[in-house]
């Protein structure tokens, strides 16, 4: 029977970072538990939906092993509500019995023997280790997770493409309306599955993976386990795997347009700046805005004709321009861009015409690509 002493604080941590994984409404019931379990002295916090598993290990002063499984939400508001200090925990007679200070509760639980251990295991066959560095790794995740799809429509979609290439590693997401590609190239991969060299992971637990880099500084290299069915990843103390989506990846790189007719050279925070003002019109407008260009300007325009219209002019070194161009997109899509740019001072678009896919690039990264459809409006 279980029985332990653990600090609040850190087991707060723990809950914190596996909790992430569970969902409102759960394939099982015991999935909307987190499994609690010592191991070789130490406590192992366990979270899974079936399709993305985490585990993490936090130190404890272990009196008597054991295992069992306590409601997530429960526990974690309880424990919150603790104030910093010991906190015992000890399983009796089916409920687990805490006790801090002068604050004692006992809370019902599932026994450990309902948790589905199985959930992630399948083929582990030979595939690709891979090592990123996590920085490299985090940049990659922002500049690809906000284009891929949220619908289940194309599961495909909902995931980011691992291809690895003999130069590195290419990652890509898209919903069907825009297209991101980013190359990471300080990667270090090893396999021997030449045949299959391209995985399609789940946003979420990418997401995930670098929200838990992002916290932990100490962490440089990200290690990565590839195989025919998961993608495991090493966090130290935290382990996360994610089941592969299986499909075939729409062939990207047919969507992406030759060179560009025109080409605008414009500042990213004057930009974001001007397609912000114009998405207060275009909410009643069909989060439409207009980029209209010329050989001297550069305007961002927007019409709603129940509220008004606005224009802001944009600094840009325009290219190739012959007679004015009007292009129409979703200002969502064109902010999420932005807000992935980061600290970059200078984009890089590129027009073929009023109805061609726009190009977008940070002027000083040549490993990323966006690509964003045009919206059909009338004159």
């Amino acid at each position: 029977m279980m029985k332990l002493e653990i600090l609040q604080e850190n087991l707060l941590k723990g809950l914190s970072m596996v909790g992430r994984v569970i969902t409102s409404k759960p394939q099982m019931p015991v999935l909307a538990n987190i499994l609690l379990e010592t191991d070789n002295g130490r406590l192992k916090l366990s979270a899974t939906d079936l399709e993305i598993s985490i585990t993490t290990l936090i130190g404890v002063k272990i009196l008597k092993e054991g295992k069992y499984t306590i409601p997530a939400k429960t526990f974690a508001e309880l424990v919150g509500s603790l104030p910093p200090g010991k906190v015992e925990m000890e399983l009796e007679e089916g409920q687990l019995a805490i006790t801090a200070g002068r604050f004692k509760a006992k809370v019902n639980g599932v026994p450990a023997q309902e948790w589905p251990l199985k959930a992630m295991e399948g083929k582990k066959t030979a595939g690709w280790k891979l090592e990123i560095a996590a920085e490299e790794f985090i940049v990659g995740v922002a500049c690809t997770s906000f284009a891929a799809a949220a619908d289940e429509g194309r599961p495909v979609l909902t995931g980011i493409l691992f291809k690895l290439t003999d130069s590195g590693l290419t990652m890509v997401a898209t919903d069907g309306f825009r297209l991101s590609v980013k190359k990471l190239a300080a990667v270090k991969a090893e396999g021997k599955g030449e045949e299959t060299r391209s995985f399609i992971i789940p946003v979420k637990a990418l997401q995930e993976v670098a929200r838990i880099l992002s916290e932990n500084k100490e962490l440089k290299i990200l290690k990565i386990n590839l195989t025919e069915n998961s993608a495991d990843f090493d966090l130290g103390d935290t382990q996360l795997s994610a089941r592969l989506i299986e499909g075939l990846y729409p062939a990207y790189e047919k969507i992406i347009p030759g060179a560009p007719v025109i080409k605008a050279r414009v500042g990213r925070e004057e930009l974001a700046s001007g397609i912000r003002t114009a998405g207060v019109f275009a909410r009643d407008s069909a989060n439409i805005v207009k980029f209209v260009l010329n050989k001297s300007q550069f305007l961002v325009k927007a019409v709603a004709a129940q509220v008004g219209e606005n224009e802001s002019e944009i600094d840009a070194k325009i290219e190739g321009i012959e007679e004015e161009l009007a292009i129409a997109f979703n200002f969502h899509y064109l902010l999420d861009l932005l807000n992935c740019a980061g600290k970059s001072e200078e984009l890089t678009l590129g027009f073929s015409g009023p109805l061609a896919a726009g190009m977008f690039k940070i002027s000083d990264d040549q490993s990323f690509l966006h690509i964003i459809m045009p919206v059909r409006v009338q004159s």
